[in-house]
């Protein structure tokens, strides 16, 4: 046995091309269009090249594998095959369906069966081109093919049948092993398809990325075929384009059908995929301190990403980011990402990253300083933006420079500067620290002073132990004495008073406030006044300056009330001068200062009032008189009901209200003294009465016009006199009036009255009050029940609508019979209906509805319906 043998099905119509040749994928074709082909076998000499398989040698893994691919028996095409002529046949697919074939033997028959186009041919000589199914014969008898085993056959010698589709093409090549001369070796087909001369022609498809080519490709199985692509325009089997977007491409194929000797085209499609690319962006964290990483992101999506950027950084990763340690200044400037899609095409994005540049901070390392002295910190770092100072004791500082004044011992240490360097939103820092030593100095803790008094001595007092000693203070004053004194003090020796105190080569130094109490002096000094005799008034004072403790003396004390404080209360007695003295209980050397006032003692005035008319009735108006010696320059009037009136001269005065008035009047006279005079009983208000009626009925009509009026005065009692005005503007005057007390008055139109009353009483005090009185309409709407047209009795023969009050143009009625239909409408009501039916004959007798709708005088709609009987 020579090897496991494969079997292959197809169900398939095709047509089969038979190709004898002299070396592989020969030209040379045999007819097979209606029925199964045949061909020869011929056995070859030693050296000829007929039929050889040179090109498929053992170990063409891919092209000619040594193991099948379907796994039936061992391999394909050994070596060896060579030996005998081999025969190359073309089966086109024509119908779906699946495909068997038997192949007859004469020895044995291997073969190898390959997709066809038209670079089958090379891919297999180049071992690229996989066979679809190959049967390495177990059996030199019984036949060899793809699909059902005939009878006597030998399974090895067949491969399972094959489903193929319409437009496929196969290349099979079957080699005689045997070198056996054969003239009949015969290829039948079977399965579901038959045999078909249809000519073969197609054309492959592609995808490409944008900017990049395809390469079509046509095939036929034309006799000497011609080739025409649209678009593009081009003559050859295989073109290249590169379209901006998907395409497709037409081929057409002429050339010579071989089978009928006819000439024929062929046209076949193919399409060209152009994929869309995605966008790709690119970020990073600009800006980056040296020495600092610089991380880059892309876009998320992409198979792999090749990065670049300065100074020659690469590099290739599988994920979005990538990550730069310790950047350099040389690496700034522009990084580019090239990310690969799915499909194989790439797009580009770029970004660029910045490095902070720094320098070193500058500082002095080391230095010493007395205590009480003061340290200056010095920084310098080119291009920074801000300094950062730290020290002992929590000591900060943003300035470049800091100072620090009157140091201590404890401040001594380790001070660090970090310098900032700012673009954007990126800080990057160097540092550099500064040690500082401070020594040790005498302390000069200088004891507060008492304030000193004005005139009195400044003792300045310093500790002990110092070398030297220098004093400086207020209008120049200097002393080398530890202990110097200032005296006659002023308010120009205030001030501060400094020491330094130079002990061991380090100078401490203090301070010490000096106060001195100011010069006694008035605020306010008292001022001349003028009293009215037996009066008093204020005299006052204030005065500061020294301890702020001060003594008041006034002299003469005779009239005052309290001679020794600040403000005094003096009695008018006498016009009288006196003098008041400041001084200070707490510095009795302090200057006393004083001041004289003159108190004047003028005479109080002498006043009279009186009236023309002290009596009339509310509200009552009459003239006020006064006089007054000396002369007055204010008069203040004054009423027991709480009037008043402000003049001196005659003015009139009105009482709104009745009763008795007492008066007071208060006069300042020209010295500005004041007395007063009243009088209990000085002006008498007579009452006057309160007009008021009613009437009734309340609400009169043209029906209801009788009106009763009654008297309702009040206040001012008893009432002697009664005048009625009636306002009947349609009556003469001795009609429309009337003295007694309580009238009667009828009227007689619809109309609105002005009625008035005026009342006398008894102190002959006169009140009137006036009122309106409506007359309204009255509304009133006459529906007979029934008439009788019929009778014809010159009486009742129409009913009629009588009424008032109301609007005759809003006027209108309708008459329905039983059965709701409309007899009879008007609007007019002076036309009253007859009887008749919509103006033709009476109707009948019975009942009949009427349906009434008027508008009253106010224009109130009503509606009214009934029964009305025709007699």
């Amino acid at each position: 046995m020579k090897a496991l043998v494969y079997t292959i099905a197809f169900m398939v119509i095709l047509t089969t091309t038979v190709k004898s040749q002299s070396g592989d994928c020969a030209t040379s074709t045999i007819s097979a269009c209606n029925g199964n082909p045949t061909f020869p076998f011929v056995a070859v000499t030693s050296g000829s090249t007929w039929g050889n398989v040179q090109d498929l040698p053992t170990g063409n893994t891919i092209s000619n594998p040594t193991t099948n691919p379907n796994g039936v028996n061992s391999g394909c095409l050994f070596s060896g095959e060579s030996s005998g002529g081999a025969t190359w046949v073309q089966v086109n697919i024509s119908a779906n369906g699946t495909l068997e074939f038997v192949i007859s033997q004469t020895g044995f028959s291997d073969w190898a069966m390959w997709p066809y186009n038209a670079t089958a041919c090379a891919g297999i000589q180049g071992n690229t081109l996989p066979p679809v199914t190959c049967n390495w014969n177990a059996s030199s008898t019984g036949g060899t093919g793809i699909g059902t085993v005939p009878p006597g056959g030998n399974a090895g010698n067949f491969q399972p049948a094959m489903t193929v589709t319409a437009g496929q093409s196969f290349i099979m090549c079957i080699t005689n092993y045997s070198n056996v001369n054969n003239s009949a070796v015969s290829l039948s087909f079977s399965g579901t398809a038959g045999t078909s001369c249809v000519p073969f022609g197609a054309s492959t498809s592609q995808s490409i990325c944008p900017g990049k080519t395809a390469t079509l490709t046509a095939s036929s199985n034309l006799g000497s075929p011609s080739y025409t692509w649209n678009p593009s325009g081009l003559n050859t089997q295989t073109v290249n384009v590169s379209p901006a977007s998907t395409t497709i491409y037409t081929v057409t194929i002429a050339g010579t059908n071989t089978v009928t000797s006819t000439f024929t085209t062929q046209v076949s499609t193919s399409t060209v995929t152009v994929f869309s690319l995605p966008t790709i962006a690119l970020s990073s964290n600009s800006y980056v301190c040296p020495n600092s990483a610089i991380n880059l992101a892309a876009s998320m999506g992409f198979t792999n990403y090749v990065w670049a950027g300065p100074p020659a950084y690469n590099q290739t990763t599988t994920v979005g980011t990538a990550t730069i340690p310790n950047a350099l200044l040389n690496m700034a400037g522009t990084y580019s990402v090239i990310g690969t899609t799915t499909q194989g095409c790439t797009v580009q994005a770029t970004n660029t990253v910045g490095i902070v540049s720094t320098s070193p901070v500058i500082v002095t390392p080391t230095f010493s300083v007395c205590q009480g002295g003061n340290i200056n910190l010095l920084a310098n770092a080119a291009g920074a933006s801000s300094y950062n100072w730290v020290g002992p004791l929590g000591y900060t500082s943003a300035v470049q420079n800091p100072t620090l004044t009157n140091v201590l011992p404890t401040q001594t240490g380790a001070y660090t500067v970090t310098a900032n360097f700012v673009v954007g939103t990126t800080t990057c820092t160097t540092k550099n620290t500064v040690t500082i030593s401070i020594t040790p100095a005498t302390t000069v803790a200088l004891n507060p002073m008492p304030t000193v008094c004005n005139n009195g001595t400044i003792a300045l007092t310093a500790p002990s132990g110092g070398n030297t000693y220098a004093w400086t203070g207020p209008l120049g004053f200097i002393s080398a004495v530890q202990n110097p004194t200032v005296s006659n003090a002023s308010l120009a020796n205030n001030g501060v008073y400094s020491l330094s105190v130079t002990t061991n080569g380090c100078v401490n130094t203090g301070t010490v406030n000096v106060s001195v109490y100011p010069p006694l002096n008035f605020v306010t000094t008292p001022t001349n006044i003028s009293l009215c005799a037996g009066k008093t008034g204020m005299l006052s004072s204030s005065g500061n300056g020294g301890s702020g403790v001060v003594n008041y003396q006034w002299n003469p004390s005779s009239g005052l009330s309290s001679p020794n404080t600040a403000n005094t209360i003096v009695t008018g007695i006498t016009t009288t001068e006196y003098t008041v003295t400041l001084s200070d209980p707490n510095c009795p050397i302090t200057v006393t200062p004083s001041v004289a006032v003159t108190v004047t003692v003028n005479p109080t005035p002498v006043i009279s009032f009186t009236t023309s008319n002290p009596r009339g009735c509310e509200s009552f108006t009459t003239n006020l008189i006064s006089t007054s010696i000396p002369t007055s320059t204010n008069c203040v009037w004054r009423f027991s009901n709480n009037l008043g009136y402000n003049s001196c001269n005659t003015p009139l005065f009105t009482f709104p209200v009745h009763g008795t008035y007492g008066a007071t009047l208060t006069v300042t006279d020209i010295n500005g003294c004041v007395d007063s005079v009243q009088n209990s009983a000085f002006i008498i208000v007579d009452p006057k009465p309160n007009a008021d009626f009613e009437w009734n009925p309340s609400k009169p009509t043209i029906l209801v016009n009788e009106i009763k009026f009654t008297d309702k005065s009040t206040i001012g009692l008893p009432i002697t006199k009664w005048h009625w005005d009636f306002g009947d503007v349609f009556l003469t005057d001795e009609f429309d009036s009337s003295n007694v007390q309580n009238p009667t008055h009828v009227y007689n139109n619809v109309y609105t009255y002005s009625v008035n009353l005026e009342v006398t009483n008894s102190f002959g005090c006169k009140e009137a009050v006036t009122k309106l009185l409506i007359l309204e309409d009255e509304f009133a709407l006459y529906i007979p029940n029934a008439f009788s047209p019929i009778k014809n009795e010159g009486k009742n023969d129409v009913f009629n609508v009588a009424g008032m009050g109301f609007l005759s143009d809003s006027f209108e009625m309708i008459i329905y019979d039983r059965w709701g239909s409309q007899v009879f409408k008007t609007n007019d009501v002076t036309k009253g209906w007859d009887g008749s039916i919509k103006g033709g004959p009476i109707g009948k007798e019975g009942v009949y509805i009427y349906k009434i709708t008027v508008k009253d005088y106010k224009l109130r709609e009503k509606e009214y319906v009934g029964h009305v009987t025709l007699l």
